[in-house]
């Protein structure tokens, strides 16, 4: 083998090793029961499950009671296909799937050719009879359309039925505060649990100081897929805590490359004047001009497949992701400062020996005792 090959394998080795430690999703699954049309239960059919947006294929075959389950899967659109020797293949399309969610798609075949196949597309939301959390999924067109001041995980987490901020830490966006590590920090309170009673996950590892429970590093709101508010009656697994547990998921790469790009600039000059800063200025007194800010926050999201050329063609298996997020920001704010007089500064503090009383008025009904 040439050395150049040589290297080129190692460097291929190295980033499918890096790239097999797939984002966890932890109970987001496909599940369900195939049946036949008396309602008796079909063991041993093929089901294949297919992601739309990367054409990743995973096969199982039903058990002796007739179910199949996908768990750990990524979310978005997901295709499943059931086939058995005497039946018609069916072929369930449009299958949504969010954070968390077990999503049941059951079948029903009828008895035909496995040439055969019936397409069905998936409408409706599915009753959840699977498991009992208490939640709200935000979704990406939400995540991504919605006006957010700060571009702040936080301001999403809040449309959550009983979610507001913690009164400690809030959210902060300017990335200069949060501990250990300077960042843009949220925490979060819900159906009146303390701040630290909170959990925050990212692709199921835990995000939060272990202190106040509070993410010190939220990933730009380009690269998020979505994430899912769960309040109450939660799965077992995330028994630690007692209050909101907020699960982010991020995006993954797919089959074509694509990205975006962005910057979004707030300065002074399309600001309206701080209320106080000209508050009851004489007339005839020079006005004070606007406050300074010049806030730019850019950045940038790319994703596609692993392509090494005459190496390894990652399509509909390995793919990689990129974000990166800056923020550069300049402001000046109205302060209230307290100057000493010129007698203090002189040196003369008589002033405090007889404070003078300016406007005293003797309360009748007060009584006074020599």
């Amino acid at each position: 083998m040439r050395p150049l090959q040589s290297r080129a394998l190692l460097v291929a080795s190295s980033l499918l090793a890096c790239f097999s430690v797939a984002a966890q999703t932890t109970s987001t699954e496909i599940l369900g029961t195939v049946t036949d049309a008396t309602g008796a239960l079909v063991p041993g059919a093929k089901v294949t499950l297919v992601r739309v947006a990367t054409g990743e294929r995973r096969l199982m075959s039903t058990t002796s009671t007739g179910d199949y389950s996908f768990p750990l899967i990524e979310t978005g659109e997901y295709m499943v296909t059931v086939a058995k020797e005497g039946f018609t293949t069916q072929e369930k399309t449009a299958i949504e799937v969010q954070l968390q969610q077990k999503a049941r798609v059951n079948f029903e075949l009828t008895v035909g050719t496995a040439t055969q196949t019936v397409a069905v597309l998936a409408s409706g939301v599915e009753l959840k009879t699977d498991d009992a959390a208490v939640g709200q999924v935000v979704e990406n067109k939400r995540i991504v359309e919605l006006p957010l001041n700060g571009r702040s995980i936080g301001t999403l987490a809040v449309l959550a039925a009983g979610v507001q901020y913690d009164p400690k830490y809030g959210v902060t966006d300017t990335g200069t505060s949060g501990y250990p590590i300077p960042g843009r920090a949220v925490q979060l309170v819900a159906n009146g649990q303390r701040g630290a009673n909170q959990q925050i996950t990212l692709d199921g590892v835990i995000a939060t100081d272990p202190l106040n429970n509070a993410m010190i590093f939220t990933p730009s709101i380009d690269a998020i897929e979505e994430f899912k508010v769960q309040t109450g009656s939660y799965s077992a697994e995330y028994g630690t805590n007692s209050g909101a547990l907020v699960q982010v998921s991020l995006k993954s790469g797919t089959n074509r490359v694509h990205g975006t790009f962005y910057e979004f600039l707030r300065n002074d000059h399309m600001d309206a004047a701080d209320y106080f800063l000209n508050f009851q200025v004489p007339v005839g007194t020079p006005l004070s001009p606007k406050n300074p800010l010049r806030r730019n926050q850019f950045g940038a999201f790319l994703s596609g497949p692993v392509r090494l050329p005459k190496v390894y063609n990652g399509k509909d298996r390995t793919f990689w992701s990129f974000s990166y997020e800056g923020l550069r920001q300049y402001q000046g704010t109205v302060t209230q400062g307290y100057f000493f007089p010129q007698a203090f500064r002189n040196g003369d503090f008589s002033a405090l020996l007889k404070p003078q009383i300016v406007k005293w008025q003797t309360n009748p009904c007060a009584h006074h005792h020599l």
